[in-house]
């Protein structure tokens, strides 16, 4: 995820009237970072989280932006995540947003699934609307393999932008999916799918009828779990890795099902291992006076000590708790 703009307190970032100098995101410059004014309380909220200009580390977003010249390149995504339980999704669903803005993503689609998905789905919609992309589509979806209501203190505290639930889209997670692969069928556009939690939604997906049809503009399908070489070449799901393990029944189903013979998209698995390759310095988004920013620096810690306490629990806890 792109850093909200720690270049706004260097003195040579700003002009006369208080206005940050990243330009606009139209420009060939890159995105503004949303200050508008030298004064705390006058930040516009709406703002990206990302800064573009090249004195800032933007060679990556200039390469990216190469690639959005070819239309070979575009894709509509669909995003399924369960925000909340911990800050990667909300993180990549910002990236998401950012490569829309610079057109590498034409269209987004986003459901959040897992426990309470309801005020998860709130959570994304509200970060959307936050990060000024209020026209992605964002739907409930299934429990994420049975884990219950209860949610820890920090999944959604310190955020003030969680959306209404009448923002979110009616059809619900699965019938939000099937629209947004009929209409790119339609205007004849491709399809990616980003898995970040559960495969629950995916497997009901991929069992109904449609899928067969409609799976037709689908390019990729990428995973964030974990995965072995098994026999004759076929990737084989790890069965402790996140995400995977919380409905191991329509992982399994998943890995068959993309397996099962030729297909027209490409299968990636991301794993731990490449998380822990490429991480985002913890204090990268420090000052950063962006409410999502904001969320994710205070949010951080108490998720980071939440994540030791289950590390620590006795098996037999554990266990009780899967």
């Amino acid at each position: 995820m792109g850093a909200a703009c720690g270049g706004c307190f260097s003195s040579r970032h700003f002009d006369r009237g208080g206005s940050c100098l990243v330009q606009n995101e139209t420009s060939s410059q890159g995105l503004s970072c949303g200050y508008t004014s030298s004064t705390k309380s006058d930040v516009k909220a709406t703002g990206t989280l990302m800064v573009a200009a090249e004195d800032f580390g933007s060679k990556w977003l200039q390469r990216l932006r190469k690639l959005a010249e070819h239309p070979k390149n575009r894709t509509d995504m669909i995003m399924i995540g369960d925000f909340g339980t911990d800050l990667d999704d909300e993180k990549a669903l910002c990236i998401a947003a950012a490569l829309q803005r610079i057109g590498l993503i034409r269209k987004l689609a986003v459901v959040a699934n897992t426990g309470n998905s309801v005020l998860r789905a709130r959570l994304a919609k509200g970060t959307l609307k936050a990060i000024d992309a209020p026209e992605s589509p964002v739907a409930a979806g299934s429990h994420g393999g049975g884990i219950g209501l209860q949610t820890n203190d920090y999944e959604f505290g310190f955020c003030d932008y969680l959306a209404d639930e009448a923002d979110l889209d009616a059809r619900g997670g699965h019938e939000l999916i099937f629209a947004t692969l009929k209409e790119a069928n339609e205007e004849e556009r491709k399809v990616s799918f980003v898995l970040n939690s559960a495969l629950t939604d995916m497997a009901a997906v991929m069992d109904d009828r449609r899928w067969q049809k409609d799976s037709r503009c689908v390019v990729s399908i990428t995973v964030m779990g974990g995965a072995t070489l098994g026999y004759g070449g076929k990737l084989k799901l790890d069965p402790a890795a996140s995400n995977l393990y919380f409905d191991l029944n329509a992982s399994k189903k998943v890995f068959a099902k993309v397996q099962a013979g030729p297909r027209d998209y490409a299968f990636f698995i991301v794993s731990r291992h490449a998380a822990a390759a490429c991480q985002l310095a913890r204090n990268a988004l420090d000052g950063s006076l962006h409410p999502v920013a904001q969320r994710m620096v205070k949010a951080a810690k108490p998720a980071l000590q939440a994540c030791w306490k289950r590390v620590h629990k006795p098996a037999h806890e554990r266990n009780a708790a899967q």
